[in-house]
């Protein structure tokens, strides 16, 4: 995964380093050492790096780094909660948001996803989720619950009001078969790509094209629009 801060990119790689780009020279200008097959990152405004170390979900060493970047200080965090943590998002006011993949069993049904909040080195499950978004200028936490199993279970879409502590559903019908969200940090908008659904077989169809839907923060479907193959994630400008 990739993330930009100051002048230069971090990039996580599967040999355990998150490598530090210079973005004038496009020269390795620093690789610090995490943990076990790192994914998603996130910056603070103080300037620290956050790195959710998957395990490649073995779940024997996951754990959640944080890098200093004025120092190059490595510290980890482990917790028997965290299985399989994928994304970091930094919520500078109620701590850091970590999506976990949780596990799967012999049969392949995933259980156990969800995100889990650290504040203050404290680790607390927030709720059941396989996808999230924060939106760190108004404090709302948006998930979408869609674990792989068979049979399907059914899913959920909530939003989490992080100052007060409340959920409450965002959707309840609209999308086909969630594929990834983003919030837009200006605006407050909420995208959700979709697989359409294959009328043959009843389930997401990989082989077709994809479609977003915008939302208001308060789930009000303001426009869809077409998109390609397998939409998996969202940026900004």
């Amino acid at each position: 995964c990739i993330v930009g801060y100051g002048k230069c990119i971090y990039v996580s790689t599967y040999d355990g380093y998150v490598a530090a780009i210079d973005t004038a020279s496009f020269s390795l200008k620093k690789a610090y050492k995490v943990g076990s097959y790192p994914e998603g990152m996130d910056v603070d405004n103080h300037g620290f790096l956050y790195v959710a170390n998957s395990d490649y979900g073995r779940g024997k060493n996951p754990s959640i780094s944080t890098v200093n970047l004025s120092n190059g200080k490595v510290d980890s965090l482990k917790d028997a909660s965290i299985m399989n943590p994928y994304a970091v998002k930094c919520d500078g006011t109620y701590g850091l948001y970590i999506l976990d993949y949780g596990q799967y069993d012999q049969n392949w049904n995933q259980k156990d996803a969800g995100v889990r909040c650290i504040q203050s080195g404290k680790v607390s499950l927030i709720t059941a989720a396989t996808l999230m978004a924060v939106d760190t200028e108004r404090h709302r936490l948006y998930t979408i619950n869609a674990p792989y199993t068979y049979p399907a279970t059914p899913i959920t879409y909530q939003v989490m009001d992080m100052e007060k502590g409340e959920s409450r559903a965002f959707l309840t019908s609209g999308v086909d078969s969630p594929a990834a969200i983003a919030v837009d940090p200006v605006t407050g908008n909420v995208f959700i790509a979709s697989y359409r659904i294959n009328s043959d077989t009843g389930f997401a169809d990989y082989n077709a094209d994809c479609f977003i839907n915008v939302y208001t923060s308060e789930g009000t479907l303001l426009k869809t629009v077409d998109c390609g193959l397998s939409p998996c994630a969202f940026a900004f400008a």
